[in-house]
């Protein structure tokens, strides 16, 4: 990725600010003087280096739920998303920038598109605006990922990123956990199954980042087994099934062999035997708890599942409007064991069916199937000429989506990231490199466009 150097204006201009902050912090004060500073570089940064936006933005993810500023609804993960907007459009004009337009982000804004419509067509489309507005921003995430990932390299910056702020969350919500704050693993996200579900579709990448990033290597091992550890406390069935579908993949398909299915059973074992060993009063309690309710959520999950088909049947074209489930459940819900004020389906699939119809259903099925179409054939490409680093970063790829995926059949994540940054990976040009643009057009140098489309 190219930027134009610095001039001896740009230079004048930036001591000047930096000037400035400073002297006004030392006529008010020093935090504003280091905010001002904060902003100033972030600002040069939205300007010449967006790249280092988007790991920014990457590095909130985790955190979600702990930068609810100013608002929720305008939070800091969405502010700076908003900056990244910023940046890439100052790049795209600056660099003249080809879109790439792969087929996940093809359907991805098919998606969007019927959503709308289903927003238009809701009995009170104010009451779904922050569920669109999520949509919104998820979709635009993609397409900046696909657009500003060109290569292996940013995309392994990418996933360190991830996967450090990742393994952070999980230590934090660890301490939380096992110090008695929550019941279960929680904090950087508030729901304890949402943030098992980031968590467990982080853990491939982190996986990748072991065999691969060597020099780092026992910093990945750690955050691997953060990742693996905080799931488990999370008491998260639908982020465990998910892990454990993961897991039986990569046995069938011989993605790992026996020595790496002892590791990873090692692995798992040595997560809750520490937990038994150090915090056994606490992981026991909230065990019978998670036991106590269990049958209650099943039932619970069931007549939600159950209300969901009966409003889909009611409302077959475009649903009942996005985030509007939860304002019709009251007409729909019967015997169910646990009141919720504000209930989710507990489906993600389900949840689209009921909220946006059978069309945005089949666009979103149809974005996650071209993510994993596409993953497969890089990996097929990656394979004919022995590049064993491609290979394993489709496969994590895949590995991340196939844990969405599962784990979204009992949970409703659709606004969550992990569909999200798998397809992006993949319509991305992280699995493409020089040789195959070229190999794909005749021996001539393809276009970003085609080669994101591949």
């Amino acid at each position: 990725m190219a930027f134009r150097r610095f001039g001896g204006g740009d230079i004048v201009a930036v001591a000047l600010l930096v000037s400035l902050a400073m002297a006004y912090g030392a006529v008010h004060s020093p935090l504003i003087a280091v905010a001002l500073l904060i902003a100033i570089v972030f600002a040069g940064w939205v300007v010449m280096r967006p790249d280092l936006v988007l790991l920014v933005v990457v590095a909130a993810l985790p955190w979600n739920d702990m930068l609810q500023y100013p608002t929720a609804t305008f939070s800091l993960v969405k502010l700076l998303g908003l900056a990244l907007v910023v940046g890439y459009f100052l790049r795209a004009v600056r660099q003249n920038d080809v879109i790439r337009l792969p087929p996940v982000l093809g359907f991805a804004l098919a998606f969007g598109l019927v959503i709308g419509l289903a927003l238009i067509a809701s009995p009170e489309p104010s009451a779904g605006l922050v569920k669109a507005f999520r949509y919104v921003f998820f979709i635009l995430f993609l397409f900046l990922l696909i657009q500003m990932i060109d290569d292996r390299d940013q995309a392994m910056r990418l996933l360190r990123v991830l996967v450090l702020a990742s393994a952070t969350a999980a230590f934090y919500g660890c301490f939380q956990f096992v110090t008695g704050a929550v019941e279960r693993a929680a904090g950087p996200i508030a729901d304890a199954n949402d943030f098992a579900y980031m968590l467990s579709a982080v853990l491939p990448f982190a996986l990748f980042l072991c065999a691969e990033d060597r020099r780092w290597r026992p910093v990945w091992i750690l955050s691997t087994l953060l990742l693996l550890g905080a799931t488990f406390a999370t008491l998260s069935r639908g982020a465990i099934i998910g892990l454990a579908a993961l897991l039986l993949w990569a046995i069938l398909t011989r993605r790992i062999g026996v020595g790496g299915t002892i590791a990873v059973v090692v692995a798992a074992v040595l997560v809750v035997a520490a937990a038994f060993t150090f915090w056994s009063s606490t992981v026991e309690q909230r065990l019978n708890e998670k036991n106590k309710i269990a049958a209650a959520n099943t039932e619970s999950r069931a007549a939600f599942w159950a209300a969901g088909e009966e409003m889909w049947e009611d409302h077959p074209f475009l649903g009942v409007g996005p985030g509007r489930f939860g304002v019709e459940a009251k007409n729909y819900i019967k015997n169910s064991p646990i009141a919720l004020e504000d209930p989710v389906v507990h489906n993600s699939y389900l949840e689209i069916l009921v909220e946006a119809g059978p069309l945005a259903l089949l666009l979103f099925l149809g974005m996650l199937a071209a993510g994993w179409m596409g993953a497969t054939r890089a990996a097929r490409l990656a394979r004919s000429r022995q590049d064993q680093t491609t290979v394993r970063l489709a496969t994590a790829a895949k590995g991340s989506l196939l844990v969405a995926i599962v784990s979204g059949f009992f949970l409703s994540e659709q606004v969550a990231p992990p569909f999200w940054i798998a397809c992006a990976l993949v319509g991305s040009g992280a699995l493409y490199v020089a040789r195959e643009r070229k190999e794909r057009v005749g021996g001539e140098a393809a276009s970003p466009a085609l080669a994101g489309a591949a």
